[in-house]
């Protein structure tokens, strides 16, 4: 007998006199909803949920491939140190100041584990801390960009 039968039968037990007649009437409404309830219960709806929602290719942007051209890139770090150039003595790598002297620092050549520091001021003459490294000149600005500035992603919002 069905699961459904039992449920019947025992509905009918508990309702009737005359068992007979009872189960007769009781287990097609019981069998009814029963398969309404086990229709519409929570378990058999959690199957749409494993399916995908419809949607055409290409119409849903994920959130890895929107952002995919940031992932080798900290978008706080300061855009002139991803110059794709080496500086020299005539086409240095100009770095951004706010006031008329910075602080930077290079990574020793023969040692990549220290970092050579030193003093550009405004107004000096190409500088190299480390022999055959890079040329550095101070540029004074107003603002000092971020990578994201440069790939158009706005760091901060903007209050109206």
């Amino acid at each position: 007998m069905s699961f459904l039968g039992r449920l019947a039968l025992v509905a009918g037990r508990a309702l009737s006199t005359g068992q007979v007649q009872v189960q007769s009437q009781v287990l097609p409404a019981a069998s009814t909803f029963a398969a309404s309830w086990l229709k519409n219960s929570y378990h058999s709806s959690a199957s749409s949920w494993l399916s995908a929602p419809a949607t055409t290719a290409g119409a849903v942007t994920t959130a890895d491939e929107k952002n995919a051209h940031l992932v080798d890139k900290d978008i706080w770090d300061e855009a002139w140190a991803y110059e794709p150039r080496f500086g020299t003595a005539d086409n240095p790598i100009q770095v951004p100041a706010l006031l008329g002297e910075r602080i930077i620092g290079v990574t020793d050549p023969e040692d990549d584990t220290l970092v050579i520091w030193g003093v550009i001021r405004e107004g000096e003459p190409p500088k190299q801390l480390v022999a055959g490294g890079e040329f550095f000149v101070l540029k004074k600005v107003e603002r000092v960009e971020k990578v994201g500035d440069k790939l158009g992603i706005p760091l901060m919002p903007q209050v109206e």
